[in-house]
Formats: structure tokens, sequence, C-alpha cells
């Protein structure tokens, strides 16, 4: 048992590390591509472990985005579906000039990240919101 845990720490440790290297690749212009490519990757793998979850009948809770704890389910591959294509859109429009942009894209384009910012964030509350199920 004591052995289980020690992997759980370090797979854990190894996903914040993962996510932080993307965070830094992202934010850096001639790296962004490198850094969506891998937010890809690791939420397609997020996606498989969540199939193989919910497959075998598993029971783990996702602290994602906060402390719902909610299991693991559906919601969660479609929350990660969302941001996957989020992603392919940057890397879609990676290549455009940003310096072309006038101040009215700017804004727009920064109001619309805080909203998709934020449904993100909240993805299971909305969700659970609007879901016929009640807890």
């Amino acid at each position: 048992m004591r052995l289980a845990s020690i992997a759980t720490g370090v797979v854990a440790s190894g996903v914040v590390g993962f996510e932080l290297a993307i965070a830094v690749f992202v934010i850096i212009p001639r790296t962004s591509v490198y850094g969506l490519s891998l937010a890809l990757i690791l939420l397609t793998a997020f996606c498989a472990v969540i199939l193989f979850a919910i497959r075998n009948k598993r029971t783990a809770e996702c602290r994602c985005f906060g402390v719902t704890g909610q299991p693991l389910g559906p919601v969660h591959i479609a929350r990660n579906l969302l941001i996957m294509s989020i992603a392919a859109c940057g890397l879609f429009v990676s290549g455009l000039p940003i310096g072309q942009l006038t101040p009215m894209e700017i804004t727009v384009v920064v109001l619309v990240s805080l909203v998709g910012v934020g449904v993100i964030a909240s993805f299971d509350e909305l969700f659970g919101l609007f879901s016929r199920e009640r807890r």
C-alpha cells in the first residue's frame, strides 16, 4: 500500500510539473506551439484515464478547478474536450501576426477569454445546475 501511495505522489507531481511547463511554453511566443501541443497530449491522457476509470467502475474524485470532489465521469471528458478545442484553435491561429490586431480586437479576445476561463473553471457546477440529476 505504501508503494502505491508513493507512486501516486510521483505521478501527481509529474503532472503538476508538466502543467507548469505547458504554461511557460504557452506564454512565450516562440514556444507557444509546443505548449499547446503538449496541452493536447496531456488532455488526451486525462481523457484516457477518465475513460479507463469509467469503464472499470473505479471511483476517483476530480479536484481540478476547485474542491468539489465530484467523481470522474462524462462531464470531465466533456470539459477536457472543450479545453482541447481551445488549444487546437490556439494552434490554428498561432501563425497569425499579433501586431496587426486593433485595440478593439484585442479587447474582444481578452473578454471572450475571460468568459471562457470562467466557464471552464465552473464547468462542474454549471453541469450540476443544468443536469437532470440533482445531488
